[in-house]
């Protein structure tokens, strides 16, 4: 067991989680709000490249900005009334989203717990016991699964919403017919890549499926593959997901990812695209001179609020992809033969398996990928709040033509550099991955 503490505390992870790995005692885990772990920050990097919710973060933090630029870009013309309805669905979205990542935060703990009992099962030789946990895992991933997807769904119908108010903003008395026309031309492209965007989404969810079955296949063949036993589900689980973990199966799940890498690059590049638009649109009406007419500026500005709002659903079915596959990935290791109790194998036998220094990394790097999920909830959490008491106090104000028409530059100046520390922060990832 000394062997086992030894290498737990090379991290500050694993020295939080080491008393409730060695105590033999029912001692209460409590998970800390905030933990200085390299680990936790490696994974935080890594795993924002398949679960974006640091983009959806973003997003969120951007989105009442934009509808109320949209709001006050309007002031005076017919669609006003539109983009305040939309303001409205907001707010009670923004709602939504509060509880959505306030569960988020609580399922997060619920699996950390269920990790740390695991690894303790295994010392104990009790496998089947650690293959319970695993199903709980996967149980959890199901409702996280429904919580992204039913707030997936309330972003659509609200993406949808804005689309019927754009379309009707194209037929604004002062737009001129050269105005018009680009108008009309720049929402059918958009509509034509956000097209694209979803089937991309449905060959992922296909792609998936395909790829949990070749997977587990391949795992249920190499008996002792990264130590055997359980280990070999967490170094699976792990490379699965993108975690850098070596592995004598690299190559072969490379192989399985290059379809599911390539959908999910087009979905990125998707959301790249859709940022810059609404980056060179801020960029223009921050300025007083824009050289935009304020009819154009007001179907321009609610074409930005429908881009945005398709960028935010894009990452809540990336993250419903996700919550989907974890479940599912679970759900057919949980059978997966070396799971299985061993009964030829002493207690002596199953510490040395799983007190390795290669089976503890491999453990930390699970445990600190739901760390760093934690995290980024509690984030989503706060950008969340924040847009539902921005949106809130936006609907209470009530500025006049003149004043609507003088704030809007302000308010797309702020935009602008939101914006583009998006666009830096989704650069940063490409160079990464």
């Amino acid at each position: 067991m000394s062997d086992i503490i030894t290498r737990l505390k090379q991290d500050n992870l694993g020295i939080w989680v080491e008393p409730y790995i060695t105590n033999q005692d029912n001692t209460k885990i409590i998970i800390p709000q905030t933990i200085d772990s390299r680990l936790v920050h490696d994974s935080r990097k890594q795993i924002l490249r398949v679960l974006p919710m640091d983009s959806l973060v973003r997003n969120l933090e951007n989105a009442g900005d934009l509808v109320f630029l949209a709001f006050n870009a309007a002031a005076g013309t017919e669609i006003q009334s539109g983009v305040a309805g939309i303001q409205f669905s907001l707010h009670k979205i923004s709602g939504q989203c509060v509880n959505t990542f306030d569960i988020y935060i609580s399922q997060c703990q619920e699996i950390m717990i269920a990790l740390i009992k695991i690894y303790k099962y295994l010392l104990a030789g009790k496998e089947a016991l650690a293959s319970i946990q695993l199903g709980y895992c996967a149980k959890i991933a199901n409702q996280m699964g429904i919580y992204a997807k039913n707030l997936g769904e309330s972003f659509e119908n609200l993406y949808t919403q804005s689309y019927d108010v754009s379309k009707n903003s194209l037929n604004l008395r002062n737009l001129s017919n050269s105005e018009k026309a680009n108008l009309t031309k720049e929402l059918n492209e958009f509509n034509e890549l956000q097209t694209n965007a979803r089937t991309y989404q449905e060959q992922l969810l296909r792609d998936i499926d395909q790829m949990i079955i070749d997977h587990c296949d391949a795992l249920s063949k190499i008996e002792q593959s990264a130590g055997g036993g359980f280990s070999g589900f967490v170094a699976g689980f792990l490379g699965f997901f993108g975690v850098q973990v070596h592995d004598p199966r690299n190559e072969l799940r490379e192989q399985e990812n290059a379809q599911f890498s390539r959908q999910m690059n087009r979905l990125q590049q998707q959301k790249f695209e859709n940022l810059m638009q609404i980056s060179r649109y801020t960029g223009r009406i921050s300025s007083l001179e824009s050289g935009i007419s304020d009819a154009a500026k007001s179907v321009e500005s609610f074409q930005n609020v429908y881009k945005a709002l398709f960028t935010i659903e894009v990452s809540l079915k990336e993250e419903t992809v996700f919550w989907s596959s974890m479940e599912k990935y679970c759900n057919n290791l949980k059978n997966f033969k070396n799971l299985q109790p061993r009964s030829t194998l002493s207690l002596e036998k199953n510490i040395a398996r799983y007190s390795s220094q290669l089976f503890i990394n491999m453990f930390l790097r699970s445990l600190s990928q739901w760390m760093a999920i934690y995290g980024i909830s509690k984030e989503g959490l706060v950008a969340a709040r924040t847009m539902e008491n921005q949106v809130a106090t936006n609907i209470q104000t009530q500025p006049s033509i003149e004043n609507a028409k003088k704030v809007t530059p302000e308010l797309a100046k702020k935009l602008f550099g939101s914006v583009n520390m998006q666009i830096e922060a989704l650069e940063a990832a490409k160079q990464v991955g």
